[in-house]
């Protein structure tokens, strides 16, 4: 694999771009809900159209709300909040499930970028936003389409391109938090060329360093430690990509430092140890037109990483693993009619995961490597009374024998109103890691999921829109350490969008019933062992209610006022002091985070655009729980934070 990477590497000696997107600036928000997607299905559709429940943000609404990181943009999404893991680490909470540990895949311009040890994806202070052009969300199991990491749900990140840059874009941030420690700076460059030759490039770069929080963490004991003066993060990101013709190439690379005194059990650490994070991830693909008709599209994809390499205040390492990974995929599309959309294909992924220093020894060396082979397909009819998507996939894993997920959509437009029916069913490997530690492969095995959800949505007019969705999910054999039971939610989500002359505006209410969860770790009771559940309306960390709603307003000189709210609703989790019984279990009542942003575009000069952003207007504490009844406390979120940003193209 070594040879192949370095071989790969050599195709691209200067940066690169992706496909070129739909500019959005000046369109309708008919027009915006018009541009396709491709993150629910493997046709394009526009986003009345596509079988799944969807959200697109752009590079114009990360920009204007003045988002730090994709916390704060992802938390305007219904349905989804973040939830603290160890090791100062941040992951995703999905409709009231755990959306770690493989359960939701992210990817930036194709390539999976979930870490591959326990295979979730990390946040906070992470990936560049400044470099997003939009992301595509599917809420809902999409393992039919991707197999992997989407058993809950998809977050598909789609670079700037050469047409979107066309130049050299330089960037810079700081920040202040309440107590007067710097909270953040980073620097950011951006490069995009080749616009109207048959060569287009793209190369981005991002470092930076910041506070996770400044406040004070204390652990389920009742030791503390002041957050302003550890748990600082330094991203480093560079993204380059090619495109020539049919031909394309990308390249990601990430050089990340995470530091940790909160460790991942009950005791804080004497002082910080310092978590690196590396990877390297190359792919590599053409498309072939066979006619009019027909369209392969066939990639490769190489990623070498580190997950994790954590570093003792000695200078030792304590835990060092690496993971290689070849992925292999032959798609092919035949548009067949006007009435017809086949796709189908077969992929080969294989990986080889190595512990270098471990804790405790990979106890099943067979098991440090995987390999699957998979078949797929994907039919749409389109009908006069609507149009059916079905897809299915059938993946063969080295370990966890034959998987599947199938996948039913039914989607219809009637004038000014649409709806959607979608069905699904999917099973799903563990993480390598999972395999590759415990005593026995007998005690893990796949974890599958069932969801039902429901879409209608009303045009009012050209300017706004209203929808709502019902969802019902329920995963077995969930893996909570080990496998356990089922976890199971159920609940509405709605929004309501308009887009007129003077801005735009968006409010969204999402909520979700727990009951029917009888995996113990993540209900809200006083320990797993216990018999009575204290609250069967949710489950531990993710508020069973939250209502976010967003404004741009446009002044007078290139300036805009864009206040935002996220209301998280009351929360369970465990906090200290209760020594030696794994923290007490706390009510944390509704959470209010306000942040208003003040946007001045061609600032002073042309090119130059200026953001000056409160945070947490209210310094409400507002703390990243634990969503298993664990030893790890409630990790503190940052208090009010002042930060300029400065984009300027030259």
């Amino acid at each position: 694999m070594q040879n192949l990477k370095f071989a790969c590497l050599s195709i691209l000696a200067l940066p690169a771009t992706a496909l070129a997107e739909i500019d959005p600036y000046g369109l309708s928000l008919e027009e915006l809900m018009n541009i396709p997607v491709t993150v629910s299905s493997r046709k394009a559709l526009a986003q009345r159209k596509t079988p799944g429940i969807v959200t697109v943000i752009s590079a114009e609404e990360i920009r204007y709300s003045g988002a730090r990181d994709l916390i704060d943009v992802l938390r305007q999404v219904p349905g989804m909040d973040f939830r603290v893991t160890v090791n100062n680490g941040i992951s995703l909470g999905m409709r009231g499930h755990i959306g770690s540990d493989g359960r939701v895949l992210m990817l930036v311009d194709g390539i999976e970028v979930n870490e591959h040890r326990y295979g979730g994806a990390n946040f906070g202070q992470g990936f560049p936003v400044e470099q997003i052009a939009r992301i595509e969300i599917i809420r809902g199991s999409a393992l039919a389409l991707y197999g992997g990491t989407a058993l809950l749900g998809v977050i598909n990140i789609i670079s700037k391109s050469a047409e979107e840059l066309d130049g050299v874009h330089a960037g810079a941030g700081l920040g202040y938090a309440n107590s007067g420690a710097k909270s953040r700076e980073y620097a950011s460059v951006m490069v995009g060329s080749g616009v109207d030759g048959p060569v287009k490039l793209t190369a981005m770069a991002h470092m930076g360093r910041a506070l996770r929080s400044d406040r004070t963490y204390q652990d389920v004991n009742g030791a503390t430690f002041n957050m302003a003066n550890a748990n600082a993060i330094r991203p480093g990101f560079f993204n380059m990509g090619l495109q020539a013709g049919n031909f394309s190439a990308r390249y990601l690379h990430e050089d990340s430092q995470v530091n940790d005194r909160d460790g991942s059990a009950n005791n804080i650490r004497p002082a910080d140890f310092k978590n690196f994070y590396y990877s390297d991830s190359l792919l590599i693909q053409p498309r072939y037109e066979a006619n009019e008709r027909v369209t392969l599209t066939p990639s490769v994809l190489y990623q070498q990483e580190n997950p994790r390499k954590t570093v003792k205040t000695d200078g030792t390492v304590s835990s060092e693993t690496t993971v290689g990974r070849l992925q292999v995929k032959l798609p092919v599309a035949w548009e067949v009619n006007s009435d017809w959309h086949l796709a189908g294909g077969m992929e080969y992924l294989g990986e080889d995961y190595r512990g270098v220093v471990r804790p405790f020894p990979l106890r099943q060396l067979p098991y440090s490597s995987a390999e699957v082979v998979s078949l797929y397909g994907e039919a749409l009819s389109r009908n006069d009374w609507g149009d059916i998507t079905a897809s299915a996939r059938l993946d063969q894993h080295s370990h966890a024998g034959p998987l599947r997920a199938e996948r039913l959509g039914y989607t219809r437009i009637m004038g000014d109103w649409h709806v959607k029916l979608m069905g699904s069913y999917a099973r799903r490997a563990p993480s390598i890691e999972s395999y590759a530690s415990k005593p026995s492969p007998l005690l893990v095995k796949p974890e599958s999921a069932r969801t039902w959800e429901m879409e209608t949505g009303y045009r009012i007019d050209a300017d706004s829109q209203l929808t709502v969705n019902f969802f019902d999910i329920s995963t077995f054999d969930t893996l909570v350490n080990l496998n356990m039971q089922t976890v199971h939610t159920r609940g509405v989500e709605a929004e309501y969008k308009i887009r007129k002359d003077w801005g735009y505006a968006d409010v969204a209410y999402s909520h979700y019933n727990a009951a029917g969860t009888d995996t113990n770790f993540v209900k809200v009771m006083q320990d797993p062992y216990a018999t009575a559940v204290l609250d069967n309306s949710m489950n531990l960390a993710f508020p069973a209610h939250k209502l976010t709603a967003n404004l741009h307003y446009k002044l007078s000189g290139g300036l805009s006022i864009n206040p935002s709210l996220v209301y998280l609703g009351p929360r369970w989790g465990f906090v200290a002091p209760d020594l030696g019984d794994g923290g007490t279990l706390k009510h944390f009542g509704s959470s209010p985070l306000v942040n208003v942003a003040l946007n001045w575009e061609n600032a002073v000069t042309k090119g130059l655009d200026l953001t000056l952003a409160l945070y947490n207007a209210l310094n409400k504490e507002v703390d990243f729980i634990s969503p298993m009844n664990s030893y790890h406390a409630p990790l503190p979120g940052m208090s009010r934070e002042v930060v300029l940003q400065a984009q300027y193209k030259f």
